[in-house]
């Protein structure tokens, strides 16, 4: 699942398995939609549908992803789907595997990943070994790799992008405060990152983005 600010939703996420059925709604906007630190549209809605039961989460997750200038056409729907499974080994360690497909209404290209997670305390380190498939059914390798920690409520990530013959990889660091707004989840976050090799002309992005949203849950 994507998750617009990394450095809370990962840091802060909980694996300890519900004891009963879960089903919960989410919706929310955000001023810049920046994932794995690297900006994929401008100020977007998004919304998901989730299903939590002993361990088990499934959901679909959607995004409407606003074009970046007039020769971008990337503008159209997002949606993602996704399931984990998730296990406390003890009352400090949790880990997790799970499944995710990236899909577009704009376009026929799509991805899809094994996720894999570990979380000790505040700690958490994650990995995404994915495969990219155009709409040629030309595939292209690519492997995320993070880790998280949280004080209070400040979260910081550092996460690698490596890309398989290509000049693409990048490496990102995330910092991020949250709070509850009467109901509302409130977070802040900026993203700082370089291509590799760091002399490349396009080394240097970074973002600042707000996130607001609600849960609902049944």
């Amino acid at each position: 699942m994507k998750k617009i600010l990394l450095a809370t939703a990962v840091a802060a996420a909980s694996f300890s398995a519900p004891s009963f059925a879960e089903v919960s709604l989410n919706g929310g906007f955000v001023s810049d939609y920046v994932f794995r630190g690297s900006q994929l549209g401008d100020a977007s809605a998004y919304g998901s549908v989730e299903y939590s039961a002993a361990g088990f989460t499934a959901g679909v997750w959607a995004i409407n992803d606003g074009a970046q200038g007039a020769t971008d056409t990337s503008d159209g729907l997002e949606f993602d789907v996704y399931a984990s499974y998730a296990v406390d080994i003890n009352d400090e360690l949790s880990v997790y595997a799970g499944l995710t497909q990236y899909n577009y209404s704009y376009a026929q290209n799509f991805e899809r990943e094994v996720n894999l997670g570990a979380s000790f305390g505040p700690i958490s380190a994650d990995v995404a070994i994915g495969e990219q498939v155009d709409a040629a059914d030309v595939e292209t390798n690519y492997t995320y790799a993070a880790v998280s920690g949280s004080i209070s409520n400040i979260g910081l990530l550092v996460g690698h992008m490596n890309v398989d013959a290509s000049a693409s990889d990048y490496t990102h660091v995330e910092a991020s405060t949250s709070t509850d707004l009467e109901g509302i989840g409130a977070s802040l976050g900026i993203t700082l990152g370089h291509k590799e090799p760091q002399s490349s002309a396009a080394a240097g992005d970074q973002y600042l983005f707000l996130d607001l949203s609600k849960d609902f849950e049944f």
